[in-house]
Parts: structure tokens; C-alpha cells; sequence
């Protein structure tokens, strides 16, 4: 039975006049039991971070789990904050696909933002990379790398753009095995138009381990800033680390790196791993957005190809030739014989003779001449 999608909408006179309060000067630990709009009651709290609190909460007319998010509470009350918040929610609960979590309700009280969305049981991929210890398996890594591309191509179709892919904002279904990306539109939602950077320590907007090198300098992004973001958490599920995070970066000096440094190549971290491979994410990583796949779909295809040995190699510029025009070769070998003449007395009548046939029209051939008689004296002084 499909689900009933309901939205709060907005009124003339503001947004959610039918929102339960939530209680602007109340820490998050005190929402546990609130019900939101008559509807959502807060039962555990699972996580928080520079994006907000998640708690798991209980759709009470489904009796269904749902996940609640409520942004931070720095978001303040006027209509440019308001209207960019339901754009991007209408826009994240557009996207109907099986692994994009499912966002399904949305609200504004005072300042409070929350996010009303599908509770997937089970872990994220952080965790799960953590939990590893090193490298994941080949298979399963390039199989989430698959999963997440087809959910990123989807939604870049649909002309929206993630801006924040990381391995939090992959979750793993415990049951299906199933990856599912959330958070879509969160950025800017928290953080408008501008985007600054925001990172989970509450530094910076975007988590910078993740981010392109456009989105480090604040340029205008496109789709081919989450192809890099995800190549990034493809590097760490195949090594095992992030390559521009170290134990002791801050958010500026990881920056730096994704904007100057080149990541090491992921063989000298797993030497499992194909030259192939190797050469593909690094390609998503480029620093230049031209010189990168242009489409998540091309990525996550020469992933597949990569890893059956089937990468067909980049094409080769052909080497110009120099070709050397007639007149030239001739004026050289005219060059040549004036040469010879002048240093070399044997062969010269030779030379001068072989140069002039050479240059000479090919219609200059001698003609042959019919001999006229000669009269024989003796026959002459007889005829007299």
C-alpha cells in the first residue's frame, strides 16, 4: 500500500500555523516525547552534528518510525530564510528513487526548522568503513559506488545537486544491504545561496574532507562537484582512508590540500587494486571539473569496466608528421650538386650533365634529320 505524502504548507500569514511549539529556548534533549504537528512524536535522539539533530521519531496516525531532523537553531525568522527552506524540501521530496531516502514533511516554528523523512534501520557508511579497519571489499565498495550513482544521476537529471556526499550521508540498510544517500538540499537549505563552509566540527559550509576543489573557492558548482565528492568516498571505501585528511588537519589546511595537492595513487595504499582502477578515480578527482567524467553515469560505468579489466585506454594523440614540400627537396638536391661540382673536379661534366636533364622540359628530345646528297667529282667532270 503506497505511503500518503503530506505537506505543511504555507500561508499568506507565514508558515506551519498548524505546528505543535516546539519551544525556541529549549535544549534538543528535551524534545524527547514532544509531538510535531499532531503528528510526529520525538522518541530517541541518534545523532547530531553541524547540520542538526537526527532523532528517530513515530508517525502516530501511520504507527510507522520516521527519522526527524531538525536543522540548527540559528536560522532566523525572515521570508528569504523561510522560502529557500520549502524550495529545497519540495525539491529533496521530489526525489522518489530507491536509494534516495525519503523525505516526506517539512516545518518552520520560530526559527526551528525540522525535516520529516524515511527511517532506514541500520548504520552508515562512515561507521561501516570505520568498522572495517582498512580497505572494503572490492565488490561491495564498487556495488555502493554503483547504487549511489544511479541515485546522484537521478537527481542531476532533475537539474538538483547534492553539494555534501559523504560516507555519513550514506546510509546501509541492515536487512536489504541497501545503500541510500540522504541529506539532499541540506546544504543549502542551512546555508543559502552563499554556501559558506560549515564542517561537522562547526567550522566552515560542506564537510571539506568531501568537497571540490570549485567548492573550496566558492565558484558556482554544477553536477561534477558531487562526481568528485563521491570519487572521494570511492577512495576511502577502496583504501581505507581519506586522502586529504590527516589526524591533526584543521578544515583550512584540508582545504588547502584539495585545492593544491594531488591524492596519492589508491595502489600505494591497496595494492589489490588495479592500475585500472587507480587511473578511474583518479580521473573523477581531477582538479580541473573539464578534465573529470562528466556525468555520474560515465564514472560509476569505467568503475564496472575497471574492475572486469575491460578499461579501454585513452586515446593517443597521433605524432604530426612533417612532410617536406617538392620545391624544397629539389632546391636541396640542386644545392647539393653545386657543392659537389665546386669541391670535386672528377665527376663534374657528369654532375653538370645529370642536373641538366634533370631540369631540362621533357619535350626537348634531339630530332633526326634526312642526309642530303653530295655530289662525287668524278662524276661531275665525266658529265661535262
Amino acid at each position: 500500500m503506497p505511503m500518503r505524502i503530506s505537506f505543511l504548507e504555507a500561508g499568506d500569514k507565514g508558515l506551519c500555523q498548524r505546528v505543535t511549539r516546539i519551544g525556541g529556548c529549549g535544549r534538543m534533549s528535551e524534545l524527547i516525547g514532544t509531538v510535531l504537528g499532531g503528528r510526529y512524536r520525538i522518541d530517541t535522539k541518534l545523532g547530531s552534528g553541524g547540520q542538526g539533530t537526527v532523532y528517530k521519531g513515530m508517525h502516530l496516525a501511520l504507527n510507522m518510525p520516521v527519522a526527524i531532523k531538525i536543522l540548527p537553531a540559528s536560522r532566523s525568522e525572515d521570508r528569504t530564510s523561510r522560502t529557500r527552506f520549502v524550495r529545497e524540501a519540495r525539491r529533496a521530496a521530489s526525489l522518489q528513487h530507491p536509494h534516495i531516502v525519503h523525505v516526506f514533511d517539512y516545518a518552520v516554528e520560530e526559527g526551528r526548522y525540522y525535516i520529516v523523512s524515511q527511517f532506514i534501520e541500520g548504520t552508515d557508511l562512515k561507521k561501516m568503513i570505520r568498522a572495517s579497519g582498512g580497505p572494503m571489499p572490492i565488490d561491495q565498495a564498487l556495488e555502493y559506488a554503483r547504487q549511489i550513482g544511479e541515485a546522484l544521476q537521478f537527481a542531476h537529471d532533475r537539474d538538483i545537486i547534492h553539494r555534501d556526499i559523504k560516507p555519513a550521508n550514506i546510509l546501509i540498510d541492515s536487512q536489504t544491504k541497501r545503500a541510500a544517500l540522504c541529506d539532499f538540499g541540506l546544504a543549502r537549505m542551512i546555508e543559502g545561496d552563499a554556501l559558506e563552509v560549515t564542517s561537522e566540527r562547526g567550522g566552515m559550509p560542506g564537510t571539506p574532507a568531501y568537497m571540490s576543489p570549485e567548492q573550496c573557492q566558492g565558484l558556482k558548482l554544477d553536477q561534477r562537484t558531487d562526481i568528485y565528492s563521491l570519487a572521494l568516498v570511492v577512495y576511502e571505501m577502496l583504501t581505507g582512508r581519506n586522502p586529504f585528511r590527516g589526524e591533526h588537519d584543521t578544515s583550512a589546511s584540508i582545504i588547502y590540500k584539495q585545492v593544491n595537492e594531488s591524492p596519492p595513487p589508491l595502489r600505494s595504499l591497496n595494492p589489490r587494486l588495479s592500475s585500472q582502477m587507480d587511473e578511474v578515480v583518479l580521473k573523477a578527482l581531477a582538479k580541473d571539473r573539464d578534465q573529470r567524467y562528466q556525468t555520474v553515469t560515465r564514472f560509476v560505468n569505467a568503475l564496472d569496466q575497471a574492475s572486469q579489466g575491460k578499461l579501454k585506454p585513452a586515446p593517443t594523440k597521433p605524432k604530426k608528421s612533417f612532410a617536406v614540400p617538392p620545391w624544397i627537396a629539389l632546391l636541396v638536391a640542386g644545392i647539393a650538386v653545386i657543392v659537389v661540382v665546386a669541391l670535386v673536379p672528377g665527376p663534374r661534366d657528369y654532375l653538370v650533365d645529370w642536373w641538366q636533364t634533370l631540369v631540362s622540359p621533357a619535350s626537348a628530345t634531339p630530332v633526326a634529320t634526312r642526309p642530303t646528297a653530295v655530289a662525287s667529282p668524278t662524276t661531275s667532270a665525266s658529265a661535262g
